[in-house]
């Protein structure tokens, strides 16, 4: 049973990376995610001068609903480990630390990853927190 849609309005770029280049540059495999939630006012601080962005923000994936691609090719989640074992990084994307998330011209470092299931093995929710590249 998946979450509703229009609690998931918005879209994301998932970057992992996948090597570096002779430069010594990071290589990202970018991933398109449909029907997420992002909150990008999450942890805003409250001082005398009013309220101030964290640069942090909390984006929510709905597992038993993930529309994920790369043009026409369709791409399936799986955990780290899996991701670097696998010889056919095309067909899959992950979400670990330090990855990149694009949301709306801006860039966020995947900092924590968190599985919410309240009923089975498998994750229901995969929640992660990013702050700003």
């Amino acid at each position: 049973m998946r979450s509703p849609r229009f609690l998931r309005p918005h879209r994301v770029l998932i970057k992992n990376k996948i090597g570096e280049d002779e430069k010594d540059e990071a290589v990202y495999q970018t991933t398109t995610v449909n029907h997420v939630c992002v909150d990008a006012s999450y942890g805003m601080r409250q001082s005398q001068k009013g309220i101030q962005p964290s640069g942090s923000c909390l984006i929510v994936f709905d597992m038993n609903d993930l529309v994920a691609f790369e043009g026409m090719q369709k791409r399936l989640y799986t955990d780290a480990r899996a991701f670097e074992e696998s010889k056919d990084k095309n067909t899959v994307f992950t979400l670990r630390p330090d990855d990149l998330i694009c949301y709306r011209g801006s860039a966020y470092t995947i900092v924590e990853i968190a599985d919410v299931n309240p009923q089975k093995d498998e994750p229901t929710f995969v929640e992660v927190i990013a702050n700003e590249a």
